[in-house]
């Protein structure tokens, strides 16, 4: 590759970790920077510049192989392979792209995500009502009061937090593992990038009351429509970010 990073500054920052995890780190870091770039990746530079062996540079370039982001072919080297072929939902690779030239991008793409889950993820939560743990309940509807006493005290802050802490519960009310372990990711880098799900309002937090309702009275069908309904809107509705600007994660959603 052309761009390189400081060796001393990439693998100096973080002491208490591996050469390896921080030298996965620092191409990874890299590479979002320069996707397209076609020069491969030359092993002995690498090993040059960040002060460590070709063995551990052999350990990295596999590590980033299996996230799909590098391939080494016969007489041609390692490069950097498209972006579409990327395992997208890694955290790493997640951490990598939110702090990169592509972080509003991917902020664009976990919200639509995000937004497409969320209808089956009611839907779910409320065919499976009689199996969910009387605390989960109890917490579902806390998180939806939270949320009606933020919108009426205009605290934007206190909202996103209340709206994760309800969709996470309701992703984990869903009985599907991986589901859950999604939402998970996606909240989390919409939280890190200050996007709401919903705008901080009286009516939101209405439609979330309504619809844990329904999750808990083992209405599917109702609380699909309520998801889906109440993401369609917010498109269409401002938000709050977290620092107090307007944008919520249906404005990323209907991006193009």
């Amino acid at each position: 590759m052309q761009r390189t990073l400081n060796g001393a500054a990439a693998l100096g920052a973080r002491r208490d970790r591996s050469l390896h995890g921080q030298l996965v780190d620092a191409l990874g870091t890299l590479i979002v920077a320069a996707p397209t770039d076609p020069s491969p990746l030359d092993p002995e530079q690498i090993a040059a510049e960040h002060h460590v062996s070709r063995t551990v540079v052999r350990e990295t370039l596999r590590t980033l192989a299996a996230k799909g982001m590098v391939q080494a072919r016969p007489n041609s080297g390692t490069r950097i392979r498209p972006i579409a072929e990327w395992n997208l939902l890694d955290p790493q690779v997640i951490g990598w792209r939110a702090a990169g030239p592509e972080a509003r991008g991917q902020a664009r793409d976990l919200a639509q995500i995000s937004a497409a889950l969320e209808p089956l993820t009611a839907r779910l939560a409320a065919e499976r009502t009689a199996d969910i743990d009387p605390r989960t309940r109890e917490r579902l509807a806390e998180s939806a009061a939270l949320m009606t006493d933020a919108a009426k005290a205009a605290d934007p802050e206190r909202f996103a937090e209340a709206d994760i802490q309800f969709h996470t519960l309701l992703a984990g009310a869903s009985g599907n593992p991986a589901l859950e372990y999604l939402a998970g990711l996606l909240h989390a880098q919409l939280k890190d990038h200050g996007i709401a799900l919903c705008p901080a309002e009286t009516d939101s937090a209405a439609a979330h009351a309504a619809l844990a309702q329904d999750v808990l009275d083992g209405e599917a069908k109702y609380a699909e429509s309520i998801a889906r309904d109440t993401i369609a809107a917010h498109r269409a509705v401002p938000g709050q970010r977290r620092n107090g600007s307007v944008h919520t994660a249906g404005d990323e959603a209907g991006e193009k």
